[in-house]
């Protein structure tokens, strides 16, 4: 049995998953990692998940392939938005998991602690209205954007950027 698992289920794919306590995460990916007959040696990606529904937990989900093994395998940790968004990093077992970590971040503001330079990756540096893909994401006037010199989608206006930073025809 996996280190730290709650329980397990089966996607509609087929695909096993497998719920991880938070404090044993770190635990449960190497135990996927190192042990012979596992051997999950590709992180293909990291996400999470924020439910309509108040009452359930965010989770946080990594997608595991074994190559040798030709098996994949989904590992879910829950997140009480109640709680401290936060968990340990993979990065040391998967370096990979840098960008992937602070993509979920970035949109979710859930914290990788250990991660070697956890900033945000898509939203700009002084983004300061939350986490975009969170469902309590503020969402503001059109009025509000275009005063604070953003465009109706909430991205800078092409006009207002720097010289230096504008791309395409006439650049």
């Amino acid at each position: 049995m996996i280190p730290g698992a709650l329980r397990e289920e089966v996607a509609r794919d087929g695909e096993p998953i497998v719920f991880v306590a938070r404090d044993r995460l770190l635990e449960a990916m190497t135990w996927l990692k190192e042990t012979p007959g596992q051997q999950f040696d590709y992180l293909v990606d990291v996400t999470a998940v924020e439910f309509r529904d108040r009452e359930r937990p965010l989770q946080l989900v990594y997608f595991l392939r074994s190559l040798t093994r030709k098996a994949d395998l989904r590992v879910k940790v829950e997140l009480p938005a109640s709680d401290q968004l936060a968990v340990d990093s993979v990065w040391s077992l998967w370096h990979g998991a840098d960008w992937l970590e602070r993509e979920v971040y970035d949109m979710f503001g859930i914290t990788f602690r250990g991660h070697p330079d956890l900033r945000r990756i898509l939203m700009w540096e002084t983004y300061a209205e939350g986490f975009p893909l969170r469902t309590r994401c503020p969402n503001e006037s059109a009025h509000r954007r275009a005063r604070a010199g953003y465009a109706r989608d909430g991205c800078p206006r092409a006009a207002d950027a720097p010289a230096a930073r504008r791309v395409g025809p006439g650049r």
